[in-house]
């Protein structure tokens, strides 16, 4: 590992449940999972009576906090931290626009919609639209239950970031040159993370507050489709 990484809480979610992983965004963008923390984690208290001094926050905050550890084993698809404790330090500009958000309670998203040789995601981009944001009249959508679980404390917009040419509204679709059989989630999530940076001129994470990735079914850890969301 030859530099930090900003780390994220992800929420995977298949047809029958979900799955929550920590990842770290590399410089290349790939968000790569992370294996065998140290103990304690993702307590910032625990960790630092091993290693780390000061803290600001109990716990890791997902977008907020960089990891670094030299002796870091890295793959295509995961970090390996062979329970080592990693330098863990806040991205200030991050926990300020976090801030903010916070008084407006307003976020983006960022939905992509990905299509593979064997495979696609099984909603159509006007289908996921409408049940992301209810674009088409669907009054029960993702968008609202936030807006209604928090008292319209927490609500989430599309994304009107200039770099981002839709195929519906808030949905961004990607194309791969290759098959997703017998490759990981985490394996076609960074080919897709790389078609976007290439589509957007940038790292998605630039464009949205929040990204969800769509995947196609027969993705390994992905049964039927499943949406990717780290941010």
């Amino acid at each position: 590992m030859q530099s930090p990484c900003l780390i994220f809480k992800g929420i995977i979610e298949y047809v029958d449940g979900q799955e929550e992983k920590w990842a770290c965004e590399m410089d290349n963008g790939h968000i790569l999972d992370i294996e065998n923390p140290p103990k304690g984690w993702p307590s910032l208290y625990e960790m630092s009576s091993q290693k780390n001094s000061y803290v600001e926050d109990e716990i890791i905050v997902s977008g907020e906090y960089t990891m670094f550890l030299p002796t870091a084993t890295i793959t295509e698809t995961f970090i390996d931290l062979n329970y080592g404790v990693p330098e863990i330090n806040i991205d200030e500009k991050r926990r300020d626009r976090r801030l903010q958000q916070e008084e407006t309670g307003t976020r983006t998203v960022l939905a992509v919609r990905v299509q593979a040789l064997n495979a696609e995601t099984n909603a159509s981009a006007a289908t996921l639209s409408d049940k992301i944001f209810g674009t088409s009249g669907d009054s029960v959508n993702l968008v609202e239950r936030f807006s209604s679980c928090s008292f319209n404390k927490l609500t989430f917009e599309i994304s009107t970031d200039d770099r981002v040419e839709t195929t519906a509204d808030g949905i961004i679709s990607v194309t791969m040159l290759s098959s997703t059989a017998s490759r990981t989630d985490s394996m076609v999530r960074n080919a897709v993370t790389e078609k976007l940076i290439s589509q957007l001129g940038t790292s998605p994470s630039n464009v949205a507050d929040h990204v969800m990735y769509c995947l196609p079914p027969g993705t390994l850890g992905s049964w039927k489709g499943m949406c990717n969301e780290f941010r």
